[in-house]
């Protein structure tokens, strides 16, 4: 029991000019590192003390503790009283009390506490003609109380410090007034905020990208809006092939709302005992991509891509479905450890990330679906066939036929399908999307003096050749670079000999197949 320590944790609440009021969270056990002085509460999550503000701190700011004592102290001191009746009388009495700490100079912080009971208590024997309250203390409290009324504490906080402080005095009439507006503002914003995104310019800046997906674009931006608001522990399916532009999608749409985004790899994720990278991993790169801001990492969109081959333990792993039910959770909303590595876990390289606040996409291209839908549907003319020919699968089908569990796909009740790209399709991606490889080909040989020329049949060997590998959009990289390897090669080793390139069909089938124009020189 020596070893055993219990510790207040602390709220953090940051004021101006690096002032900070703290009220009480919880009253934890757990043990007390003496070399770096943090605690280590009965979860293992790691707790700095509240005048520790080195940068390591700043980043932890959110677990800090105070009051440190030893379990073996307190036994001592209360032999009759359990551990579990002297911590709920420790948080009881403890619910009156803030810390307001500051800084008087670079070195030496100063912490005032502030008993709200006694306060309240010291204004009732005032009234009676006792004790008097030192006027003094009761200018600080003013000050303090002022200073949160400007709007650094949320509604409920706001509530509470009204009614531990006894605010309804006479000397703080002013101060109460002013919260009391504060909380009618409070309220009335809460009431009419809704978190809305400029879905009509977005979805002008998707085409000017994601190529003949307009449909699906502006069902997820929908979609994506309701998350934000609703976070009722459901997320979004999107389905679709290979290279048809689901990763894209979701990228572009997080760039455009500026909303963090994560890439979770299913093939990669797995379940405790297997190889693979954990959830908590991949909740720390996100954090990391933050630069270390826990809000932006809570609010961020995951996007759990190949979610499709974890369904069956036939596919990829046989933990497939043990991922799928652990996600359940992160679903529902949870707060993991997200740490640099499972097996050391300090208080550098952890922070605990809730995902209640995250918006979850989980992608994958479930053909075996689809191809079942389009094979019942051939013969039949009538309108039920030709909707599910529509790429309309129920729930039940990614049951049924994908191996999903149940209470995975209860959570995905949106389902959001891309069009499978055509050749046209393909051709109006090297053309015009904004990410199309060939205009980035364009501008690596123009910084050269080059110009690149391309016939319509080379775009059309080009997109023919993606839907061959069945590699989509995603496969139109590597053509492109595989076709201008060799002549980028000669414009680099020959700068100023060349004006122009010129790309045919034969090039895409034999990248040594080209036209290089020298350039013409003139008399002097």
């Amino acid at each position: 029991m020596d070893d055993k320590y219990i510790a207040t944790i602390m709220k953090k609440h940051s004021l101006q000019n690096g002032e900070i009021i703290y009220s009480i969270a919880d009253v934890k056990t757990g043990t007390f590192n003496k070399e770096n002085g943090t605690f280590v509460d009965e979860d293992g999550i790691v707790y700095r003390h509240i005048c520790d503000k080195t940068e390591i701190g700043r980043k932890a700011a959110s677990k800090e503790y105070y009051n440190l004592m030893s379990l073996k102290d307190i036994k001592e001191q209360y032999p009759d009283y359990s551990i579990e009746d002297i911590i709920e009388t420790m948080t009881e009495s403890k619910k009156s009390i803030l810390y307001y700490y500051c800084t008087m100079d670079s070195s030496q912080p100063l912490i005032i506490t502030i008993d709200t009971q006694s306060i309240k208590q010291s204004v009732i024997d005032s009234r009676n003609g006792s004790k008097q309250y030192e006027p003094n203390e009761e200018e600080e409290v003013a000050e303090l109380i002022a200073r949160i009324s400007t709007g650094c504490f949320s509604e409920d906080e706001l509530h509470k410090l009204k009614d531990d402080t006894g605010l309804r005095m006479a000397y703080l009439t002013s101060i109460i007034e002013s919260i009391d507006n504060h909380l009618q503002e409070t309220t009335e914003d809460e009431e009419e905020k809704v978190e809305e995104i400029d879905i009509v310019n977005i979805y002008d800046e998707l085409r000017k990208t994601v190529i003949d997906q307009d449909e699906a674009a502006r069902r997820l931006l929908i979609e994506i809006e309701r998350s934000l608001n609703e976070h009722d522990g459901t997320g979004i399916l999107i389905t679709g092939n290979s290279g048809s532009g689901k990763t894209l999608l979701m990228s572009e749409i997080s760039k455009l709302i500026k909303r963090p985004f994560l890439i979770i790899d299913s093939l990669q994720l797995t379940t405790p005992g297997h190889t693979g990278r954990s959830i908590e991993q991949y909740l720390w790169d996100l954090y990391e991509t933050c630069e270390y801001d826990q809000d932006a990492a809570e609010h961020a969109i995951v996007y759990f891509d190949e979610i499709d081959k974890k369904g069956s333990p036939q596919k990829s792993d046989i933990a497939g479905q043990g991922v799928l039910n652990q996600l359940l959770k992160f679903l529902d909303g949870t707060t993991y450890i997200a740490c640099k590595n499972p097996q050391v876990i300090t208080d550098t390289t952890s922070i605990p990330l809730s995902t209640k606040n995250m918006t979850v996409i989980a992608g994958g291209a479930f053909s075996e679906i689809y191809e079942a839908l389009e094979k019942n549907s051939i013969g039949f003319n009538t309108e039920q066939q030709s909707t599910r020919k529509a790429k309309e699968p129920e729930i039940k089908d990614f049951i049924d036929k994908a191996m999903m569990p149940k209470e995975f796909m209860g959570r995905l009740p949106v389902i959001v399908h891309l069009n499978t790209l055509t050749s046209d399709s393909l051709k109006k991606i090297l053309t015009d999307s904004a990410k199309s490889p060939l205009k980035t080909q364009e501008k690596q040989f123009s910084s050269k003096g080059v110009k690149i020329k391309v016939t319509e049949a080379y775009l059309e060997a080009v997109s023919n050749k993606a839907i061959k590998r069945k590699i989509g959009a995603r496969g139109l990289h590597k053509i492109i670079k595989e076709t201008t390897s060799e002549p980028y090669f000669m414009v680099r080793t020959a700068p100023g000999e060349y004006e122009e390139l010129i790309l045919d069909a034969p090039v895409v089938e034999d990248n040594k197949n080209f036209q290089l124009i020298k350039r013409r020189t003139t008399s002097q």
